[in-house]
């Protein structure tokens, strides 16, 4: 073991070590000496990691694990994601505190869908049913889409009759994308959905799977540089390059230009900077990111630093 000097040590604890001062005792007879040592680690990676979400959340939201103590009040109201005991009140999964007087919920961030009425969400068809589709939507149960609550390319609303039901797969088969309108919860859960308006059928784009917490409820459609962005509450995101959805039946085989395929994976980079940073995803938010990153090639958009320098621009200008 050497002994550095004092200005030996000083430029060593500049560098990548960690320097540490040890107090030993040479002999009983001789006074005390300082000798320091210095503790060098593995190099610094040029890309630092994302913030965790708790913290770019903030010391002002409490996080909270299964099974941890929230509060000891006995008079305090158990609420979702919480168990109340004799003593305490406990958390029955790991998420976010949200407290509103005496009453404590818990909600998770990484979790099922939870719908709610006229929810705009987009859904997968799974099956084919008697005289319905059923479709994943990220909740626990299955979908359902009914043919009367459809409407077809061309027809005015009618009672759908039995040739409708017969031509079932040519309107919608297993594997296409819709976006639908949330009709009715049933009492166990299941969801109804309706298509009716200018909710259509996808074609060519981009789908991508997040957690419903971190998209922000929207019951619009969103349009930047003709391309199409459908924000989906149940944490579905699809960006296409058609600037309208294709009706159902119809074939779906529309080019696209090389410079609206680079519009489009700018924004999907953008929506993937605002998910790892733990941001919520809207249109406002996603619109301003997407102008900010302009002045960046879109393969720039993974480095950490200017992701995060981007985030911080956009909460200012969001001030």
């Amino acid at each position: 073991m050497s002994v550095l000097s004092d200005e030996e040590a000083k430029l060593a604890s500049l560098g990548h070590g960690v320097l540490l001062v040890v107090d030993l005792l040479v002999d009983e007879s001789m006074p005390e000496h300082i000798m320091p040592i210095v503790v060098t680690g593995p190099p610094v990676s040029p890309y630092q990691p994302f913030p965790t979400r708790k913290e770019v959340l903030g010391k002002s939201l409490k996080f909270v694990h299964c099974g941890q103590i929230i509060t000891q009040d006995k008079d305090a109201l158990s609420g979702c994601g919480t168990r109340m005991t004799p003593e305490r009140l406990l958390a029955t999964l790991s998420g976010i505190i949200v407290q509103w007087n005496k009453l404590y919920i818990v909600n998770s961030p990484k979790s099922k869908y939870s719908p709610k009425r006229g929810d705009i969400v987009i859904g997968r068809v799974t099956g084919i049913g008697k005289a319905s589709w059923h479709l994943d939507t990220n909740h626990r149960l299955s979908a359902e889409l009914r043919l009367q609550n459809t409407s077809i390319a061309g027809d005015e609303p009618r009672r759908k009759n039995l040739e409708d039901e017969i031509a079932m797969s040519d309107y919608l088969n297993v594997g296409d994308l819709i976006c639908a309108e949330v009709q009715r919860i049933g009492v166990k859960g299941k969801l109804e959905l309706q298509s009716r308006g200018g909710l259509k059928k996808f074609g060519q784009g981009i789908l991508l799977k997040m957690w419903p917490n971190s998209v922000k409820a929207s019951r619009k459609i969103c349009q930047v540089l003709d391309i199409t962005i459908v924000v989906g509450c149940n944490g579905f995101v699809w960006v296409s390059s058609e600037v309208s959805s294709s009706n159902y039946g119809e074939n779906i085989t529309s080019s696209t230009t090389i410079d609206k395929n680079q519009v489009v994976l700018r924004i999907v980079a953008c929506i993937r900077i605002l998910t790892k940073t733990g941001t919520r995803i809207d249109d406002k938010t996603l619109i301003s990111l997407y102008h900010l990153s302009m002045s960046h090639e879109v393969k720039d958009l993974a480095n950490p630093h200017i992701s995060q320098a981007l985030i911080s621009a956009t909460r200012c200008l969001k001030k």
